[in-house]
């Protein structure tokens, strides 16, 4: 990413930290970076194509992530973490007009993760194609579907904790089942 990019990019998620996106404007964007409004106009079209640019970047990022996870609930928590971290951009995000992009950046994402899981599995456990394709929609599922709630809740659960506690539960599960 170039240097003004990447100014523009945290300029931005600065601000969104600190305001409800409906609240920023080019002008914040710039003063925050210390370029002109040509400058900002010259690498992106408006505000909502700064912030489509900006999750298609962090998505790209966190899809080159070489982790190997063994369970499931090992790669959602991990998603859970990074979301985790960007907590206040996500929720800003979530209440604005960018609703529908962050849903579907957040659904190829789980999308993304459910795949490299099962894909690793399948190689060790000779998963059948149709197989793999049912549990990648599965955990795709759940996992958006965890997300979606997180959101529509306004983050007010600590989600990490939550799903801490679903690994607990079903590792429990496990070795009940086999007793």
């Amino acid at each position: 990413m170039r240097i003004t990019e990447k100014l523009i990019t945290n300029a931005i998620m600065d601000l969104l930290r600190e305001r409800p996106y409906n609240r920023i404007t080019v002008t914040d964007i710039v003063k925050r970076c210390e370029i002109n409004r040509n400058t900002f106009y010259y690498h992106y079209a408006d505000i909502p194509d700064l912030i489509q640019h900006l999750l298609q970047e962090r998505t790209r990022e966190l899809c080159r992530t070489n982790r190997r996870f063994r369970r499931p609930l090992t790669f959602v928590f991990y998603l859970v973490l990074v979301a985790d971290k960007y907590k206040k951009i996500l929720n800003n995000l979530y209440h604005s007009e960018m609703q529908p992009y962050l849903e579907d950046v957040i659904m190829s994402v789980c999308a993304h993760f459910a795949n490299r899981y099962i894909h690793q599995s399948m190689q060790e456990a000779s998963l059948s194609r149709e197989d793999s394709k049912l549990l990648i929609r599965y955990w795709s599922a759940i996992i958006n579907g965890m997300f979606s709630d997180w959101l529509k809740h306004d983050m007010k659960y600590d989600l990490p904790k939550v799903v801490k506690r679903i690994c607990f539960l079903t590792a429990a599960r496990k070795t009940l089942t086999t007793l």
